[in-house]
């Protein structure tokens, strides 16, 4: 498995409306990498660069997928654990949407977000909600919300999905009771938040 490359960029291709990709030189050694259409302005010939990819393999072909960041590269690997989202699929959605807002989207329980802010198709937005709800640990970054919690730790996994740190710290102390483990707090607090969010669209 190709977790990452160090090299230099050798070429980049125009910029097209799919099929985006560049190439990097590892120790003489080419490698084509598919990326989104964003990246492709953010990468120039010469560059030294890290690339953090997937490796994509199939019977008739083998590709490569890179990201300039870990974080695109752990929500690409979320998106692909969604029903009916391929590789090509999820890399069209992260050119739309950054790891945040889709985050912050799938912690409120709320496609439209995505429909409205990014463009992405009102049933494909709601696959993509629903097939992530329910994995807010992996979209915390790994935070652990499990066993004897704390605010702290709540606080540290909701700021993780995009919430700002004050609107996150004044949901758990309106959600928080006695007893309650982190686990607990997020889920009240999320529903919290979801709520709040669907109010401040419907005013626009």
């Amino acid at each position: 498995m190709i977790a990452s490359l160090r090299g230099t960029v050798a070429y980049v291709h125009p910029l097209a409306k799919r099929g985006n990709f560049f190439e990097i030189e590892v120790n003489g050694i080419g490698y084509r990498v598919e990326i989104s259409a964003k990246m492709v302005s953010q990468v120039k010939v010469g560059q030294s660069l890290t690339v953090h990819t997937y490796l994509e393999v199939r019977e008739d072909a083998q590709e490569l997928f890179g990201f300039l960041t870990r974080d695109e590269l752990q929500m690409f690997h979320l998106l692909l654990s969604v029903q009916r989202v391929g590789p090509r699929s999820a890399l069209h959605v992260l050119d739309l949407v950054s790891p945040q807002e889709l985050r912050q989207a799938v912690a409120a329980g709320s496609p439209e977000r995505l429909v409205e802010g990014s463009g992405v198709g009102q049933r494909m937005a709601e696959i993509i909600v629903a097939g992530l709800r329910g994995k807010i640990e992996e979209l915390a970054g790994g935070s652990s919300v499990s066993g004897e919690g704390n605010d702290t730790e709540a606080r540290d996994a909701l700021i993780a999905l995009g919430f700002p740190a004050s609107e996150a710290q004044a949901t758990i102390a309106k959600v928080k009771q006695n007893g309650m483990k982190s686990e607990e707090i997020i889920r009240a607090a999320l529903k919290v938040l979801g709520q709040a969010s669907q109010k401040r669209e419907k005013s626009r």
